[in-house]
């Protein structure tokens, strides 16, 4: 995986991050921790990412884009990476001899043992404020999610759209196409739980979205790996640009 701009590396650093115990903010949304001891350990689980892209990263990974690991495994050039799901169903639609040998594992955690840091992965309904059809747009989120919708999907999607809800999940025949097809489980299985993502250990907020939006960490990244920043410079200057978007928003008034 790569830490060039784009959702894939945000992902990753998200997910590295979190499985050392740093965050963004509290539970609570009251104060900003990500360069703090407490939650933040300034800049310990950024250093050891960056100590794993300089050393075990493919060449020419710092440029890849969000789909170049993808092809990177397809193409068998690397024998491991993340995102399941697209490169499975990818391989399985191309009829990719690969697909065979596939193997999906669990999802490396960290001493923090945050559930299922994966990185994303999941998928939601936003309605935004101010909008007039806000009925309608619920009918359809819940037309789209009903069984006799959602599942047929599901089902030949090769685990891009795989079930969130336990009821869904216990089908007769989700758990048939598991059975044939123990990858499919596995995938379903690393998506359960509550992990809400980003904003952990919050709930998601607007707050999130617009750090998410400003690329600020793999911004962080690029300081250390590119620029020669320190950990703790590239930590404490993305901790400044995220404060400023929280007083811009009244994030922790």
């Amino acid at each position: 995986m790569t830490v060039n701009r784009g959702g894939d590396a945000t992902g990753l650093i998200q997910a590295i991050l979190h499985s050392w115990g740093a965050s963004i903010t509290d539970a609570d949304m009251t104060q900003l921790t990500f360069n703090s001891p407490g939650r933040g350990s300034r800049g310990l689980a950024h250093r050891g990412l960056r100590q794993r892209d300089v050393r075990r990263h493919a060449p020419g990974v710092l440029s890849w884009t969000d789909s170049s690991n993808n092809e990177a495994f397809l193409a068998g050039n690397i024998a491991y990476t993340s995102n399941a799901a697209s490169i499975y169903a990818k391989a399985k639609a191309d009829g990719n001899p690969i697909f065979e040998d596939i193997i999906v594992t669990d999802v490396p955690n960290g001493p923090a043992n945050i559930n299922q840091v994966g990185g994303g992965g999941s998928g939601q309904f936003y309605v935004p404020r101010g909008a007039r059809a806000t009925d309608q747009a619920k009918d359809l989120a819940l037309h789209l999610l009903s069984p006799e919708v959602f599942l047929p999907i599901s089902l030949v999607s090769a685990g891009l759209f795989l079930p969130c809800y336990a009821d869904y999940l216990g089908m007769s025949e989700v758990q048939a196409a598991f059975e044939a097809d123990p990858n499919l489980a596995r995938m379903a299985e690393q998506q359960t739980g509550d992990y809400p993502g980003l904003s952990w250990p919050a709930p998601p907020n607007p707050f999130i979205d617009a750090v998410n939006a400003q690329a600020i960490l793999t911004d962080m990244m690029a300081q250390t790996i590119a620029n020669g920043l320190s950990a703790e410079e590239a930590v404490s200057q993305a901790s400044d640009r995220m404060a400023q978007i929280g007083e811009e928003m009244g994030a922790f008034a």
